[in-house]
């Protein structure tokens, strides 16, 4: 394959690193994750219910979507005005590089982003790899590693199927763990090959527990692949554990607390305050240049335009709390721009 090593890879094309500006480490624009929220007791709703379920989201049921009713449309981005108007936000706040991690499977749309990518003049890195287990194709239990492995290093290297449109990124790789199944673990594999092919990252959604997340790290560096190639996505919680977050950062690994500014319900936790508090002691413990930051927007209810906190959320309200808790400007562009630009730029291939 050709090498794009010292180069990003985003869905117009290549770029230098210095080109990446401002980075939101871990968002979706569009996909579709309706199978992983179907409401429980499905075959015994009532009449009433199955109409919410049915219904789009609007002003008469958002309070409904906002604390996380069955609401199957609330569940799926696809209007692409909608997504221009939004990260339209982000654009306006200085932020330049969205990392999208939808990864196969998710009903992405590698043309759209490409289109957004060149109205919004934003750099929009597209993810590759598969998902969690709802979401694998019917014959994920008879594809090997290494057919596995050549679909990914096909969409970085050439393009997703027939569009050319690269990946710049494998991920987000999603594992639900508890315990890991063979088709995860197969998956997980493939991602470290693929990395050692290709150069690059890896972005993971982890299982929830600890010592499964520390197994994922296991299997990629059983590859040979550098840990210093993996981000460990929505690791928020673990700032209410400070001994296990520091666990992760020993491994030399990426830390994304990248579900900042979530609508909260009464089901949810780890404010954004945790997180926020947290940063200046990861600092302290010198591992400022492993954090990375998104919002990792994935329903509607996510969006400006549904209430949400959008796509600027941590240019508009995170990263100036940042500051009042004492991080200087140049500790912000190390976790904004530098840290992201170090993740996708591709290394030299080890393989």
């Amino acid at each position: 394959m050709q090498d794009f090593s010292g180069k990003i890879i985003t869905v117009t094309g290549v770029i230098d690193p210095e080109d990446i500006g401002i980075t939101s480490a871990h968002e979706h624009l569009f996909l579709d994750i309706r199978k992983n929220h179907l409401p429980p007791n499905e075959d015994k709703l009532t009449v009433s219910e199955i109409k919410i379920w049915e219904s789009p989201v609007t002003l008469d049921n958002l309070y409904l979507a906002r604390d996380m009713a069955p609401i199957r449309d609330n569940y799926l981005l696809n209007d692409k005005k909608l997504a221009i108007k939004e990260l339209s936000e982000f654009c306006k706040f200085g932020g330049k590089t969205i990392i999208d991690v939808t990864s196969n499977g998710l009903k992405g749309d590698p043309i759209a982003l490409r289109e957004i990518s060149e109205i919004l003049n934003v750099n929009i890195i597209k993810g590759c790899g598969w998902y969690q287990k709802v979401f694998y194709p019917k014959d994920m239990s008879n594809r090997t590693v290494k057919d596995l492995t050549n679909e990914i290093v096909k969409d970085i290297s050439i393009g997703y199927k027939d569009t050319g449109i690269q990946a710049g990124i494998i991920g987000e790789i999603g594992l639900n763990g508890n315990p890991l199944l063979p088709e995860e673990i197969n998956s997980a594999k493939a991602a470290a090959i693929a990395s050692n092919i290709t150069g690059a990252a890896i972005s993971l959604h982890p299982p929830s527990l600890i010592n499964e997340k520390h197994k994922v790290l296991d299997i990629i560096a059983s590859e040979g692949t550098d840990l210093n190639r993996v981000v460990l996505g929505h690791s928020n919680h673990l700032a209410e554990d400070f001994s296990s977050l520091m666990s992760f950062f020993e491994r030399d690994i990426y830390i994304a607390f990248d579900t900042l500014g979530v609508v909260r319900s009464i089901a949810s936790n780890n404010p954004d305050a945790i997180v926020a508090n947290a940063i200046p002691k990861i600092i302290e413990e010198g591992y400022l240049d492993k954090i990375l930051l998104a919002q990792d927007v994935c329903w509607k209810t996510h969006l400006k335009a549904y209430g949400g906190a959008g796509y600027s959320f941590i240019l508009e309200k995170f990263l100036p709390y940042l500051k009042i808790l004492g991080l200087s400007d140049k500790d912000i562009d190390t976790i904004m721009i530098d840290n992201p630009k170090k993740i996708l730029t591709l290394n030299k291939p080890n393989k």
